[in-house]
């Protein structure tokens, strides 16, 4: 019943050689993983379901603002979470695609993202599935 993660060294290395790399590092830096960064304030539930290296992947990320997509929690949210040297992340949650749940934040749905010209994150949208009209319904993701 441990839904823990770990990025481990080889895989933070590799996260760091990448964001290096000068393609990369002139360009919007989007990471995409299963765990979210931030994990719960609370310590036995962030032993049981956080990203237990989730400091060593802030130091990672220290440079430049980013925006880091992620799912486990199977939930719609956006927070905005400060690397080590206090460059912004923004940290976006989405839904299953495909769940039906009760609770509005965990129904079907996915995330649509707006970036300004400059690689800029300018709006963040929702789409949930509504099932009675069994149709989506759009709104901002604050």
């Amino acid at each position: 019943f441990v839904a823990a993660g770990r990025l481990g060294s080889a895989q933070t290395s590799l996260l760091a050689a990448l964001l290096a790399h000068p393609e990369v590092a002139r360009r919007t830096r989007i990471i995409l993983q299963h765990h979210p960064i931030d994990n719960p304030a609370n310590r036995m539930k962030s032993l049981l379901e956080g990203l237990s290296d989730a400091d060593e992947e802030l130091a990672v990320l220290a440079g430049k603002p980013a925006v880091l997509l992620h799912g486990h929690w199977h939930r719609r949210m956006r927070r905005n979470v400060k690397t080590l040297q206090g460059a912004n992340l923004d940290v976006i949650g989405a839904t299953s695609a495909s769940l039906l749940h009760e609770d509005s934040t965990k129904m079907a749905g996915f995330n649509l993202l707006d970036f300004e010209p400059s690689g800029a994150l300018n709006a963040v949208s929702t789409a949930h599935f509504d099932p009675t009209s069994k149709e989506f319904t759009v709104s901002p993701l604050d």
